[in-house]
Order: structure tokens, then sequence, then C-alpha cells
């Protein structure tokens, strides 16, 4: 799947927690570490312990299956 295709899923009308978290795990899949971090930063900035889950679910895609783990556990 072209690069764009896969980033312009995630596109929303307004950006909000679905646009982060899918642009979390397309950057996470192609490769965009930096990237992924980032979205994943701005999610945690923005909405911190309300989506401990989907942190779990981004770390778990990228194969940090530790990291993974300690969510929502705290």
């Amino acid at each position: 799947m072209p690069q764009s295709t896969l980033t312009a899923s995630c596109d929303t009308p307004t950006p909000n927690w679905q646009n982060n978290f899918c642009l979390a795990l397309a950057y996470g899949k192609l490769g965009r570490r930096a990237d992924a971090e980032a979205q994943l930063a701005l999610l945690q900035k923005n909405y911190g312990d309300v989506a401990e889950y989907q942190y779990a679910q981004i770390f778990a895609q990228w194969g940090d299956i530790p990291r993974a783990l300690g969510y929502p556990a705290r």
C-alpha cells in the first residue's frame, strides 16, 4: 500500500485522538518511528490517562510488548 494511501486513511474532518492514534500506527508500519512517536506524544499530551488503552494498542503494534503490558495497569 502506498504511503500516501495509508496516511490519508487517517484523515478526520477535525484532528482528534483517532487521527493521532491512526497516524501513530501508520507511521510505525512505514518505519517512520520519529513521526510515530510524535503522534503518540500528541495523543498523550492531549488525552493523558484517558487514552491508556490506545497507548497499549500502539505499543503492541510497534512490537513493544513490555510497554504495551504497562497499560492500563497503573
